[in-house]
């Protein structure tokens, strides 16, 4: 059975070791926590060949779900939607413990045709 979010924790950043432990797990094994050469304090997060497959085998549906979401949208209110929510995030940003780095949004048109 698929993890549910609510499974591997939701809600906050605090959970995130949580759903690291999961996802890390040996039943699932879909990240690997290596240790960070820079940093003996820390570890990384690697994505396994298990979870990149994974990954691989759920993208078609969430490009499906997130196109049906936005499709009622012209292409203008989905460039109206992306800057708002972007200023609601850079407005918001001072905030988060993890911070958003802006980057280049994908276009409505590129998410329809992305699959892969």
């Amino acid at each position: 059975m698929a993890p549910t979010i609510e499974r591997i924790g939701s809600g906050c950043a605090c959970n995130l070791m949580r759903v690291l432990i999961r996802l890390t797990a040996p039943k699932r094994e879909l990240l690997e926590r290596p240790d960070n050469p820079t940093d003996k304090r820390t570890k990384l997060a690697k994505i396994t060949l298990a979870g990149r497959q994974l990954v691989e085998k759920v993208k078609p549906g969430m490009v499906k779900a997130q196109t049906r979401l936005i499709d009622p949208l012209t292409d203008e209110e989905y460039a109206l939607y992306m800057a708002l929510t972007q200023k609601l995030i850079s407005a918001n940003d001072h905030s988060s413990r993890a911070p958003w780095r802006p980057n280049q949004q994908p276009s409505k048109k590129k998410l329809a045709t992305s699959n892969g």
